[in-house]
């Protein structure tokens, strides 16, 4: 039984903090971080529905350069789940295998790579699946790695990884992606009150600011006995990354840094002032390893 509330080890180097969540790789293709935690918790706690109600079936979707396909798949193997990963391309599936090691480790883990769109913009993939879903019920994971099934589930998982984050943080730097581990940090954090006097979510590629704000109002703050909304309880700024999303900047510390996301809020973080500063750095995951 993988255990996916293991809470992952915060470590330091040059006098900054590194909240290591790329640890946590409770398999042997690669795969790592928050987001398998997250794809853990949210299959596990619907397994039974899958296997009765879904026709044992998972369905997502993801783009090329993207570990998604990659973590439901081997998840949904490790379940006995059948599982299909959506992508938007010209090419066949054998193809996109031969071409893409991100495909031919799905593939490897039985997942079934299908083509749903000649092109891979989110909104033609979702009504692609929409229209799957229609003709055969199978069990929808979006991009992200959410669902609308058990969501408190997936955000309970993230939470608690704030348990071990040193006290006092005069910054913590978040790399942003979807926006559901940043927003589930942020509950972490005012659920277990440790809050630091600044935190920073570096957007690295689109601008999940919107859904950000709909997962963190969706937290019921008046249950920690406050009614306000949760952005007047606690504060967060969100940068963009300068850098342009496909460029890789590989930035290696004692432990190997992912290109996209890691990357860019390191990079963001070394131009700061921190001298004197007691600063933390979260590391979602690397996709280095798979």
């Amino acid at each position: 039984m993988i255990d996916f509330n293991w809470i992952s080890p915060v470590e330091e180097y040059d006098s900054v903090y590194y909240k290591r969540d790329d640890l946590f790789s409770p398999f042997d293709n690669g795969i790592n971080g928050g987001k398998v935690r997250q794809a853990l918790s949210l299959i596990s706690n619907n397994l039974k529905l899958i296997q009765e109600k879904y026709n044992n079936t998972v369905i997502t979707t993801t783009n090329i350069d993207s570990p998604q396909g990659v973590i439901i798949a081997t998840i949904c193997n490790h379940f006995n789940i059948k599982c299909i990963v959506g992508y938007g391309t010209k090419r066949t599936p054998d193809q996109l295998i031969e071409n893409n090691h991100l495909a031919k480790k799905i593939d490897d883990v039985n997942g079934e790579v299908r083509i749903i769109a000649k092109v891979g913009y989110t909104s033609v993939l979702n009504k692609a699946l929409t229209d799957i879903i229609k003709e055969k019920n199978y069990f929808l994971i979006k991009f992200g790695i959410n669902s609308n099934s058990n969501q408190d589930s997936i955000f309970g998982v993230i939470e608690q990884q704030v348990i071990n984050m040193p006290k006092d943080l005069d910054m913590l730097v978040i790399p942003v992606g979807s926006g559901l581990i940043f927003s589930g940090i942020l509950r972490g954090i005012l659920k277990y009150n440790n809050i630091p006097k600044r935190i920073v979510g570096v957007l690295s590629g689109m601008d999940s600011k919107d859904d950000i704000h709909k997962y963190l109002t969706s937290y019921n703050v008046s249950e920690k006995g406050n009614n306000s909304l949760f952005s007047d309880v606690l504060e967060y700024e969100l940068i963009k990354s300068d850098l342009e999303y496909h460029k890789k900047k590989y930035i290696d510390k004692p432990f190997e840094i992912d290109p996209i996301y890691e990357s860019k809020s390191l990079l963001w973080l070394n131009e700061q002032n921190i001298t004197d500063k007691l600063v933390m750095m979260w590391i979602v995951g690397n996709q280095r390893k798979i």
